[in-house]
């Protein structure tokens, strides 16, 4: 009996080892991601005129129409 309660207390130690390296090993990509996304963004405040104008959309919805005074 006493070799079975070491047996599963050497199971429950392994699987904490475990899930302690696989939760280190994602927040490690997690940082990875978010550096390397950080590293690729900009933010509006850094981008030039030109820049912005380039990123605009502007909607020309009224450009084929006249307007006639009656």
């Amino acid at each position: 009996m006493k070799n079975s309660q070491k047996s599963e207390q050497r199971i429950q130690n392994q699987f904490g080892a475990f899930c302690t390296r696989v939760l280190k090993n994602e927040t490690r990509y997690i940082r990875r991601e978010l550096g390397n996304k950080a590293i690729k963004e900009k933010s509006y405040d850094e981008l030039s005129e030109k820049d912005l104008y380039e990123l605009a959309a502007y909607d020309n919805y009224f450009d084929g129409e006249y307007s006639f005074d009656v």
